[in-house]
């Protein structure tokens, strides 16, 4: 079951993972937060140099190829 406030970007190709996250991580303000779906391979081919202070990024395998992204901001 998917939760109503997560995003799942499974569908999207990592280019555009990428362009989607970026946009959404620079209009965050200080304590929000979001949870996404990604791929393996999504996951995988992110920058982890755009997740420094103050964002962080914990992440979680659900399945083989399906992980959830935690991303923050202090």
């Amino acid at each position: 079951m998917i939760e109503k406030d997560l995003l799942d970007f499974r569908d999207l190709t990592c280019t555009n993972f990428m362009i989607k996250l970026k946009i959404l991580v620079n209009k965050m303000k200080a304590g929000e937060s979001m949870k996404i779906l990604s791929t393996r391979e999504q996951f995988q081919n992110l920058p982890k140099k755009i997740f420094k202070n103050p964002l962080t990024l914990k992440h979680e395998l659900l399945e083989a190829n399906k992980y959830l992204l935690h991303v923050s901001k202090s």
